[in-house]
């Protein structure tokens, strides 16, 4: 991997175009990484049976994210293992379980974050 620059602060990257030395296109990928740890609100949520969490990774680290049921068991791990830093999101399709409250828990490092989620059938 090459980089080129490095930069503190907000910005935004409107087009790029990439080429060699004879002008031809030459093509890229873009990894963002962001600066802070972030379980974002699962979407959608009340949800029926399929809802996504997208997270945000600063520094590339073992991730778990669990599903508890209201009596905290787990009931399903969505991921637990090393991840990349970026941003990344899972799915958690809930068909086999029943209509209620869940609870999911995000642990990177020190940071660990739950919130709710509401299965409607």
């Amino acid at each position: 991997m090459c980089t080129f620059f490095d930069y503190t602060g907000d910005f935004r990257v409107e087009s790029a175009v990439v080429a060699n030395w004879y002008e031809s296109s030459i093509s890229t990928e873009y990894i963002l990484i962001p600066r802070e740890f972030d379980l974002s609100p699962a979407y959608p949520n009340p949800f029926n049976p399929v809802t996504t969490l997208r997270f945000a990774l600063p520094e590339n680290l073992e991730v778990s994210i669990v599903i508890y049921n209201l009596q905290g068991r787990q009931i399903e791990a969505l991921r637990d293992g090393y991840m990349d830093a970026g941003y990344q999101s899972v799915v958690w399709d809930a068909n086999r379980y029943p209509s209620g409250m869940y609870f999911t828990r995000m642990i990177a490092g020190d940071y660990v974050k739950t919130q709710k989620l509401m299965l409607v059938k």
